[in-house]
């Protein structure tokens, strides 16, 4: 250590700054505001009962920003303003010679698994603190001895914790391979179990297939048979439409027949009709007349009783076509349902 260049001292450390920062910062809240410093000032007085530690005028020189906070950018600034230079001057080389001496003393006497080692940068801020905040030095070897205190112990837990885990992971892979043997020896009953259980499902589904099979082709020569009848029955039924369309043709052209008859009928009625009207005009002139002999009246009254007669046939003759239209529905319904 003693041949390292002077400028050695004056090589920022900021990763020992950070380190440093985040021990004081116990709930990475990410700063420190005046309570933490003075909390940190107290629990250092009550390992080393000194009552020299001025929490506000500490707190006032790392807060740069002056924020109310202390971040690890105002240590790092704090760090940095720190003028520190050994190796200036020759008087100061015999200064930072036994600065280093009692440096490597301090650690052999706290650090016998040399943990630490030779730390260049916690020595350079070891220097730092001793010219910055000499009361602070005693404080920061204590930390340095609980640090390393738990760093052992945490070092033993691991190594502990190292062999646990090492002889419970050789335990779990003899369990594990005990296990996959199990496994594969179960996985391959139930693959076999599940071949038989399928090749008897297969047996059973293909009987009842058979009998399906069996039963479908009965089936079908029952419906051919009935298919066979139904054909049969079609071509009676077209003959029988074919009778039936026959006769609807002639009894259209009855139908059609007696529209000409009634027609003429109806002319025959309207014309005895206007014949009557006529003569009952006729009549009612000779009446009111009065004047005519009883022959005439008589031969009038005759002219009247054979109009009457005749239109009494017309009446009848006219009825004799309404019962003849009566009857033609009925013959066509009585047709349709043969």
């Amino acid at each position: 250590m003693s041949s390292s260049s002077p400028t050695r001292l004056n090589d920022l450390n900021h990763s020992a700054v950070i380190d440093l920062f985040a021990a004081c910062d116990l709930t990475c809240k990410g700063h420190l505001d005046r309570n933490d410093l003075a909390r940190l000032c107290c629990e250092l007085q009550d390992v080393h009962s000194s009552d020299d530690l001025e929490p506000e005028e500490l707190f006032n020189r790392l807060d740069s920003n002056g924020d109310g906070l202390i971040d690890v950018e105002d240590l790092l600034r704090a760090y940095d303003s720190v003028e520190f230079t050994l190796g200036d001057a020759s008087e100061d080389r015999s200064n930072y010679d036994e600065l280093w001496t009692t440096w490597t003393e301090l650690l052999a006497s706290i650090d016998n698994s040399s943990t630490l080692q030779c730390n260049d940068h916690l020595f350079t801020f070891w220097c730092h603190l001793g010219r910055v905040a000499p009361t602070l030095t005693s404080d920061f070897e204590e930390v340095l001895r609980l640090l390393i205190t738990e760093i052992s112990s945490r070092d033993a837990e691991h190594a502990t914790a190292s062999v646990t885990l090492q002889r419970v992971s050789s335990q779990h892979e003899v369990h594990l391979r005990v296990m996959e043997s199990e496994m594969d020896q179960q996985l391959h009953d139930v693959e076999n179990r599940a071949r038989r259980e399928e090749q008897e499902k297969a047996d059973k589904a293909q009987r009842e297939l058979g009998k399906l099979l069996s039963s479908r082709e009965t089936e079908i020569e029952v419906l051919q048979g009935k298919l066979q009848q139904t054909t049969v029955q079609l071509q009676e039924v077209a003959c029988q439409n074919i009778h039936h369309r026959s006769v609807a043709a002639k009894m259209k052209e009855i139908q059609t027949s007696v529209m000409n008859q009634l027609l003429e009928t109806q002319q025959k009625f309207f014309l005895s009709q206007l014949q009557q009207h006529q003569l009952r005009t006729k009549l009612s002139k000779e009446l009111d007349d009065r004047q005519e002999s009883e022959s005439e009246v008589v031969r009038l009254r005759a002219q009247v009783h054979s109009l009457q007669q005749l239109n009494r046939e017309l009446l009848d003759a006219n009825e004799e076509i309404l019962r003849t239209q009566q009857v033609r529905p009925c013959m066509v319904g009585v047709v349709g349902m043969a």
